[in-house]
Order: C-alpha cells, then structure tokens, then sequence
C-alpha cells in the first residue's frame, strides 16, 4: 500500500570508529578481495520474463512464489580471527562485557557480498534442478514440503493481458527458472504439465539441502 511500517532489527554497527584507533573494523576490511555483490535490476529481469512467458503461452497461468532467506543470514559463520577482531565492549549495569559475534553480523562490510556468494549458489543450484528431467520431484524433495501454503491463484473470471512486442530476445526455461535479489529467492513458470509442483518443491528442497550444509558442514 506505500505505506511506511516500523521493524526492530539488530544492527551491529561495524562502522564505528574506535576510541583511541579511530578506524572501524569496516574500514579495514580489504573490500577488494571480495567477490562483487551484485544485485541490481533484478525486478527489470523478472518483468522480461514474465513478458516473454505471456508471449509464447497467451493462455497459460503464470506462477510466481518467493523465499525469503533473510534468516540464513544468521547462519553463515565468521572465521574465528575474524570474529574476534569483530568484537564490541559494552557495559551493561556497570559492568564491561566483550560481545564476539559467531555468526555474520548485519553491519559488517564483508558480510552481503559472503551472503550473495550462498544465494547466487541456491538460485544457480534451483536452476539446475528444474532444468533436469530426470529429477523425480514426486519422490526427491524436502521433507518440509507440507509447511508451503497453497498457492493463491487470481480468480478465473480476471482475462489475460496479452504481451507486446519486446526489442530484446528472453530465453525462456521450460520448467521455470529462479533469480534471486540478494536473500530473496523468486521463481516463475508457467501453468503447464508439472511445473507449479516443480518450482514449489526446488527452491525448498535447494534451501534445505544448502541450509544443513551450513548447519553440520
């Protein structure tokens, strides 16, 4: 609706200089060493699609879904140096306490780029298993399937828009295809065959393999 809503989100700020260094723990970090982190015009490639979708299949129900993996965040591990360097004093009712972070914090320059490395791996990895016809995803899948809502299609009665002309080339995946925006996971494809069960069942059995990876790895 446009409107503005308040969220309380823990924030460790990486970037504030210290006392007697007067330099952050960000701005030592050798910025160069990481791998880019891109995630720009990501909406501009799923409009496209959706576009060259339409084009090809004018009478076909287009699906789209989203994961949200902004909590794995929290999962990916630092480095012991690095989580030590990364520690903050505070003093809490007179007392010092030295806080180390085990896992990434949000704030700290390295931290999206490292993300995107783990997102850019599930989106690539998604990819390949809609793309493989011999994965049996009535057999092979997560155990967490059933904690998918529904999907919630538009009623019938609403027409299809019918899609013009574009001056570039989409090539266009025959079970749906994923890209990801830096935690968020959005997979399309159209209503054709199996294709909804697919794209339902690869992004989380994708995350959930990835996620206990990550977990007991």
């Amino acid at each position: 609706s446009g409107n503005f809503e308040l969220k309380h989100r823990v924030t460790h700020d990486l970037s504030f200089p210290g006392k007697v260094s007067g330099e952050s723990i960000n701005s030592r970090v050798k910025k160069g060493n990481l791998e880019p982190c891109m995630f720009s015009f990501v909406l501009s490639r799923i409009v496209h699609y959706i576009v060259a979708l339409r084009a090809k299949y004018p009478d076909k129900r287009i699906w789209i879904r989203k994961e949200d993996i902004k909590s794995a965040f929290r999962r990916l591990h630092m480095n012991a140096i690095t989580a030590f360097r990364s520690a903050v004093r505070v003093r809490l009712d007179g007392i010092w306490y030295i806080l180390i972070s085990l896992r990434m914090p949000f704030g700290g320059a390295p931290c999206p780029s490292e993300f995107a490395v783990a997102a850019d791996l599930m989106a690539d990895t998604i990819n390949d298993l809609l793309a493989d016809t011999d994965w049996d995803h009535n057999n092979i899948h997560s155990d967490k399937i059933h904690t998918i809502p529904d999907p919630v299609p538009l009623n019938d009665d609403i027409p299809f828009a019918q899609a013009r002309d574009m001056s570039v080339y989409i090539p266009l995946e025959k079970h749906g295809k994923t890209d990801v925006y830096v935690d968020d996971l959005i997979t399309i494809g159209h209503d054709d065959e199996d294709n909804l069960d697919r794209i339902t069942k690869a992004p989380m059995t994708v995350i959930d393999a990835v996620g206990n990876a990550m977990l007991h790895g």
